[in-house]
């Protein structure tokens, strides 16, 4: 009886671990959590292992070379100096002036990150657009200052419309988070204290009118500060920065909006038609410089006119003072401004002047061909410095007193006609440095000078784009395992990859010239903030730790 007991232990040992043997070979060939959460593009709360999976991957024994399994190497790249384009050495740098930085992250109600779209809608940096990672991290280093609207947009989330202050050489941040919305009430009312019905609210981003007593109420509005606009036909428009306060309820009676009656702004550009070339009017109202104004400009800058092609009426202004400036593809504001006054609900007509000027014009070439409809832009050196003198302010303390638009004497844009030719405003009193680039294709077909000054006839001839043909190979140590990547450029995240074993990392689409890489790994630095030069294919060796 003893020995068949005997018989029984021995035998059940020997299947368990036969089993155990099974079963360790069996995970050494099934992908971990944080690898398939990295492929699938999920989110961070993904790069914490299963405990059960760590667990069964701690029974096997990795050999001394191999690489931990769930640590993301963190690359991040700053572009310094771009190559200079041709006869640009010992030019200003283009974009030299784009200095500001904008970094934040997105959050849903349940505290997950959000993919979310973030996009400049108005002011400088017009028309760019930040995509949150997997993490909901975003961000871009290379942005020119001043006020800019813009808005964040996801699935699942209600979104928001932001107003960030950039500045030269300084971070600003923008983190929303919609885990505890705020329940907001207010009113709209006239001049008289009377409500006024049918005003339309934007409050964050999302739209509600008001009723017969002037109410309008929101369910959930994300905390921070929020850009508030109240419009409706007849009034002059408000807007307002409301700071939005933590799981508590807005109720009736603590925000007012009181609207005025809008006057009217009658413009026009007496002359011969000008055909196809559009003018550009910039209204700006007088104030203390830096002021921050409570009727929203961006709605309305700039005003497209025809000279010559009848007059164009600017509706639902506010009272005040007022400068216009107009600008026009090779001619000039005659006078450079005028003034405009407006009383409540009143209306004032101003006849704006061009005089010719000295331009730079060509035809824009591929193959040999004369190209219809290429965009071609004269740039400022110094964006900042052109749109200050242009607007005669002596300060960056202007850039905050509104949500600007471009103003051509820093950068101007025009479509070749038929034949090819463009034609463009030289500014060289604005600054003699300008870059001059001709785009066709979607930017596949690119041409790009330099103008030092005193250029007329400048013909350029399109090839395809060396503008983000630059890449950087990074050649890591041998590992046995994929890697969970975390690449920014320029401050701005690129979607979570993961770069399988025994395959070298690309970073591609940088444009050529001087970047700082920074390289981090398992908490070790592995670069901070070397210079690298990048061009057609820059090659980089790093060891990593074990």
């Amino acid at each position: 009886m003893l020995l068949a007991l005997f018989a029984l232990v021995v035998l059940g040992g020997l299947g368990a671990c036969a089993w155990w043997l099974l079963f360790r070979g069996s995970a050494q060939a099934t992908p971990t959590g944080i690898e398939s959460g990295v492929r699938t593009g999920a989110a961070v709360h993904d790069n914490v292992p299963d405990p059960g999976q760590v667990r069964m991957e701690s029974l096997q024994l990795a050999p001394s070379t191999s690489t931990p399994l769930g640590l993301p190497i963190e690359v991040e790249l700053e572009l310094l100096r771009a190559n200079p384009p041709e006869g640009g050495a010992g030019a200003t740098p283009f974009g030299s002036a784009a200095t500001a930085r904008l970094k934040g992250s997105v959050f849903s109600g349940i505290g997950a990150p959000v993919a979310a779209e973030v996009r400049f809608e108005h002011g400088p940096n017009q028309g760019r657009v930040l995509q949150c990672d997997p993490t909901g991290r975003f961000g871009a280093t290379n942005l020119y200052p001043g006020l800019a609207v813009v808005t964040v947009r996801a699935d699942g989330i209600p979104g928001s419309e932001r107003v960030v202050r950039l500045r030269q050489k300084t971070e600003t941040e923008l983190n929303i988070g919609y885990g505890k919305l705020t329940e907001v009430t207010g009113e709209v009312l006239t001049r008289d204290g009377l409500p006024l019905a049918d005003a339309i609210v934007s409050f964050d981003g999302q739209e509600a009118k008001s009723d017969e007593k002037g109410l309008f109420h929101f369910d959930g509005v994300a905390t921070g500060q929020v850009l508030v606009l109240v419009r409706k036909p007849g009034y002059a428009s408000v807007q307002e920065q409301l700071t939005i306060p933590f799981g508590k309820k807005i109720e009736k009676g603590q925000i007012k909006y009181v609207l005025e009656k809008g006057g009217r702004l009658i413009l026009s550009i007496p002359g011969p038609a000008s055909g196809e070339v559009e003018a550009l009017c910039i209204i700006t109202q007088d104030g203390s410089l830096g002021t921050q104004h409570s009727y929203p400009w961006f709605l309305v800058n700039p005003v497209h006119l025809w000279p010559g092609g009848g007059s164009k009426t600017v509706e639902d202004l506010p009272a005040g003072s007022f400068t216009l400036r107009v600008f026009q593809p090779g001619a000039v504001g005659n006078p450079a401004q005028k003034s405009a006054r407006l009383d409540v609900g009143g209306e004032a007509q101003v006849e704006l002047g061009l005089t010719p000027a000295p331009t730079v014009h060509g035809i824009v070439r591929l193959n040999g061909q004369p190209v219809h409809k290429a965009e071609v832009t004269l740039e400022a050196s110094d964006r900042v410095a052109a749109t200050l003198t242009a607007f005669g302010a002596p300060n960056e303390f202007f850039l905050e007193s509104e949500v600007l638009c471009d103003a051509p004497p820093a950068v101007q844009r025009t479509l070749t006609d038929p034949s090819g030719l463009y034609v463009l405003s030289s500014w060289e009193n604005v600054g003699k440095e300008r870059y001059l680039v001709a785009r066709y294709d979607n930017g596949r077909q690119m041409a790009t000078k330099l103008l030092r000054g005193g250029e007329e006839v400048v013909d350029l001839d399109l090839k395809p784009s060396a503008t983000g043909d630059g890449l950087l190979r990074i050649a890591l140590s041998e590992r046995e395992r994929a890697l969970p990547v975390r690449i920014l450029v320029n401050g701005e995240p690129r979607p979570l990859a993961q770069l399988p074993a025994g395959q070298d990392l690309k970073v591609d689409e940088l444009n050529r010239g001087v970047w700082k890489l920074s390289l981090r790994y398992n908490g070790a630095i592995l670069a901070a903030g070397k210079e690298v030069e990048i061009g057609e294919e820059t090659a980089l060796r790093f060891d990593l730790p074990q």
